[in-house]
């Protein structure tokens, strides 16, 4: 039994349950909204140069594509997976210190991240794949992937136990708790949906209405939605983990930070 001394819950944590980690997947995000949305912004801007490229007011002239151009989406891409990386290793410590009742500021957090980059690089990338490879099969299995491998980035950053031992460690950590686990995905993903069809597309269509492209208004809330939500995932991993490691091993939120001492 756990007791959260952060005051996000001031109740002990002995199971993963869904809504629990996602009420306190969002508590933690707003305890520490400013460091970790200016992280969150900071890493994915290098990856979103593309959109900013495509915004008439920037000066980009239709037409003007060349062979180079083929290559802009691939390097976007590489550069998001960079992003996202050490934003998840970022993100990672700053939640398990928070959810230890501490606060971690954006300079340590990302000196944390940096330190743990190219561990975390490798578990994404192989995680990733698996899970590709899992959808182009039949869908089900990419989906039974992603789940399987959910925490597999915090139990890099928080036990350091390598690339294929992170693998294995979450596989260890979400057997039993799977369904929950995809619950805790869905609600995520419906969350973000709701909130794109409701609140973003209607804000970005009447931005666009009068423009032969997309705004740089436009570019800018998307940017700002996807920050966010890049940022609440990457909580949510973390959280998830924590809440994991409690109900399956009984161990406390101290010893599970004591490796950032």
């Amino acid at each position: 039994m756990s007791q959260d001394g952060s005051g996000l819950e001031q109740m002990p944590i002995t199971d993963f349950q869904i809504g629990t980690v996602i009420r306190r997947s969002f508590l933690v995000l707003f305890k520490n909204f400013g460091p970790f949305i200016l992280m969150s912004l900071v890493f994915m801007l290098p990856s979103q140069f593309q959109l900013f490229l495509a915004t008439p007011e920037l000066g980009a002239e239709p037409g003007d594509a060349g062979p180079a151009d083929a290559l802009v989406p691939l390097a976007a891409f590489g550069v998001h997976f960079l992003s996202t990386s050490l934003l998840s290793a970022t993100l990672v410590y700053g939640t398990i210190i928070q959810l230890r009742g501490g606060h971690a500021s954006a300079m340590e957090s990302v000196v944390k991240g940096l330190g743990l980059l190219v561990p975390v690089i490798a578990v994404s990338l192989l995680a990733g794949l698996i899970t590709l490879a899992g959808t182009l099969l039949l869908v089900i299995p990419g989906i039974l992937a992603f789940t399987v491998l959910w925490v597999a980035v915090p139990a890099a950053v928080v036990e350091r136990t390598g690339i294929m031992a992170s693998l294995r460690r979450s596989v260890e950590l979400t057997d039993g708790y799977r369904w929950r686990v995809l619950g805790v995905i869905a609600v995520i993903i419906l969350i973000s949906a709701v909130i794109e069809i409701v609140l973003v597309g209607p804000l970005v269509a009447i931005m666009t209405l009068e423009s032969e492209g997309v705004p740089i208004g436009s570019t800018i809330i998307l940017l700002v939605i996807q920050a966010f939500f890049a940022a609440l995932s990457a909580v949510t991993i973390a959280v998830s983990y924590h809440d994991l490691r409690i109900a399956k091993e009984g161990v406390g939120t101290d010893q599970i930070a004591a490796v950032f001492d």
